[in-house]
Order: C-alpha cells, then structure tokens, then sequence
C-alpha cells in the first residue's frame, strides 16, 4: 500500500491566511489593552469608616470622622428640685491615619461636650515589630472594657456606676500594645502614666506685684485689687510632679468578637455562632508624690455573643488612696456590674443592667438598675437610645434618671 502526500492547494492556503488574519483583527485590540492597562490604582479620596483622603501610593493617610450625642435628660429625686435639660453631652471630631507608611499611626480627638472644648486623645502608633506597637501621647489607660469602649458603641446612653468609681480613663504617658483594641486571639498592653488624668486644672496665682497707692495698703495680699489687678492664670493637665501610674491589660477573644462594641448587632439573625471575650486589667499607682500613699486595683471582665444576644459584665476591687483628675479619693472598694442585651431585626435593642459599687470599710454602697431601648436606623452610626435608671446611694432617697439621645456618627 502506497501513501501519498495530500498537498494544499494554492486557494485553500489563502483562505486560512485570510480566516487567521481576521481573528487576529477581531481580538487583538483586546488582547493589546488588557497587556498595556495598569492596575486600577486606590482611590486617593473617599469614604471608608470616615472621610479620608490619601498619597496614590497609601503612604499617607488621613481619615476625618466623630459623633454627635444630643440628649434630653430628666433627674429626679424626693426633696430636690428635679434637673431637666437638652445637652451636647458628647459632640467629637477626630482625625486618624498614617504618616510615612502604615507602620506610624496617629490620632487626633477633640471634644466640645456641653459647651467647652478640650482635647481627649492625640498619639503617635509606631510599628515596633509584628505584634509590638510604641504608643506615646494622651490616651485611654489600658483599664476596664466598658471605659474602653467608645461611648458611641454602647447599648446604654451612659456607663454604669462602676464606671466612675473604678476606671482610669485617659492620661498622658507611654504604652506597648498588640493592636489590642481590634480584639485579635490574645490580647495585651502594658503602659506607664503621669497618673494625674487628663481632665486641666486651673491654678490662679497671683504676681508678686506692689499694690497702688490706696489700693488696699503695702504688702496686702487681700485680693487682686491689693495686687494692683495682676494675676497668672495656668490652665494645663501637666502636673509639677507625676505620680507615675502603671497599667496592664490581658484578654483573649474567640470567634471574631467585636470585644470593644457592646449589643450584637452584627450576630442578630445569624446561625448563633459564639463568640467570647475575657480579659483583666490592673492599676498601680506609684504614690510618690505628697497627696496621698498609693493606689492597687484590679478587674476582670467579659463579654459574650451570640445571634443577637449579648452578655457583659466585670468585677472590680481597689485599695489606697489616691488622685483622680485632680481629686483626693479613696479606693477602698469592691463593686461590680452586669449587662444583658437582646437584638430584634437588626435594628430594635433591649437591655437591662445592674451595678453595685460597696466600700470595704465604711461609707455608702451604690446600687443601679437600669433598662435601655434603642433603634439602630444606621447601625451606631444613627441611633436613637432611651434609657430609665434608679440609682440608690445609701440612705439618700432614690434618685430616677431619664434619658433618650439621639447619634449621629460618621
């Protein structure tokens, strides 16, 4: 058997020339634009958790947010006139990002809370090694789960009782941390502090100035018109000696909790996958200054979720006497406080709580109970909260808070 070659003929060969070069027309603008178009580069403005505007590279980056609290609020109690007003309680602005690369973060937080204006945080975030962060400036102590959470992501329109007897709040100082405010598997911090708060004092002080003829007589020390009118006025939260404060934190979080967000607004209608939160804090203060020996506390806390329900709660004990904003107080005390909320449809709240702050030798015991409806139009972003509070000190007569706000954040 013979083969023979089967040889193309002159026009078939032209026809295939012609078919290859009419696909080549057709696709190969495309093929020519996807090999020469650029990645499509981050936008260098915009809206993600704040307004922000950045470098085309992100080396730098700036994002402008804050919250609005407007609140009509009604106290009464039996042998007192009863306080009702509307008020700015919380009115914030703040600014955040990164200078140079994502290593370096910074915060701005300005306050102008009913009427004055003050500064609440401002620090520097430097990227020591994966998982160790420098922070340095004014900022919340490391203390407490209800004081670090933003008074913009609570279901109650105020902190519980304990809150004013036991937490640190912010003060100016040093502190190495894991990130540990975006609730990562292990948590910690560890800071060092003035120890004096964050709150300015107003120290008026007068000149050592002769007084005028007929103003009040040489020497006299009777009042500015002795002094001819002058006098210093300081106004600052730097003390002339720090009592140097350090606090620790520890926790662990499982599940993706959300640790630093009260209520569940992120779990409501899910298949009710758990997620928990723990953690302790302590505070030392040093008492090396002269007004008073020192201060131990501690506290433990936690907080779970799960489908829209939501249960927190921390125990607290202090011992020593101390300072707190510029204030002699006592922290000879134990107390505690328990949260349960319920989250309807994403959008309706229930919650109840109850607190109690007992000294350990003598004085008054503290006992709230409160309950709180919200409606979260916008997540926290717009939320309209109603609380009714009875706080009961000792043998004073019951004291009856009502409360309803309106936020908006951004």
């Amino acid at each position: 058997m013979q083969l023979h070659a089967h040889k193309r003929q002159p026009h078939q060969a032209l026809a295939s020339t012609a078919a290859l070069l009419l696909v080549c027309a057709l696709n190969g603008p495309a093929v020519a634009q996807a090999a020469v178009t650029p990645a499509v580069a981050a936008p260098t403005a915009g809206y993600h958790k704040g307004f922000f505007i950045q470098s085309p590279d992100g080396a730098w980056r700036m994002a402008i947010g804050g919250h609005l609290q407007v609140r009509l609020e009604d106290v009464e109690q039996s042998g007192a006139d009863p306080e009702r007003a509307m008020s700015l309680r919380r009115a914030r602005l703040r600014f955040g990002g990164h200078l140079w690369s994502d290593s370096l973060g910074y915060k701005v937080q300005a306050a102008f809370d009913e009427g004055t204006v003050g500064l609440k945080d401002y620090y520097l975030d430097a990227g020591l090694l994966p998982g160790l962060v420098l922070r340095i400036g004014q900022f919340k102590r490391p203390y407490s789960r209800q004081q670090l959470t933003s008074g913009s992501k609570m279901e109650f329109i105020e902190r519980a009782v304990t809150d004013e007897a036991f937490a640190s709040g912010r003060d100016i100082g040093l502190m190495l941390h894991d990130a540990f405010e975006s609730s990562p598997t292990w948590e910690w911090a560890l800071g060092v502090f003035n120890g004096t708060g964050e709150r300015p004092r107003t120290t008026l002080s007068a000149l050592a100035t002769a007084a005028p003829a007929g103003a009040g007589g040489s020497g006299s020390v009777g009042g500015l018109g002795a002094l001819g009118g002058l006098a210093s006025l300081s106004v600052t939260n730097v003390p002339k000696r720090a009592r140097p404060a350090v606090v620790a934190r520890v926790g662990w979080n499982q599940g993706g909790i959300a640790g630093y967000s009260e209520g569940d607004l992120e779990g409501d209608g899910d298949s009710g996958a758990l997620r928990v939160a723990v953690g302790a804090s302590v505070h030392v203060d040093l008492g090396l200054a002269d007004d008073g020996p020192g201060i131990a506390e501690g506290e433990v806390d936690f907080c779970v979720k799960t489908g829209g329900f939501a249960v927190t709660g921390a125990a607290f004990a202090g011992r020593g006497l101390g300072v707190r904003d510029g204030e002699a107080k006592s922290f000879d005390t134990v107390g505690g406080h328990l949260q349960a909320s319920r989250v309807f449809g994403g959008r309706y709240e229930i919650a109840l709580r109850g607190a109690d702050v007992m000294p350990i030798d003598d004085g008054d015991s503290t006992v709230e109970a409160a309950v709180a409806f919200s409606l979260y139009l916008r997540g926290h972003a717009l939320a309209w909260q109603n609380e009714v509070a009875t706080i009961k000190e000792g043998s004073r007569p019951l004291e009856l808070q009502s409360r309803s706000q309106l936020q908006v954040a951004f």
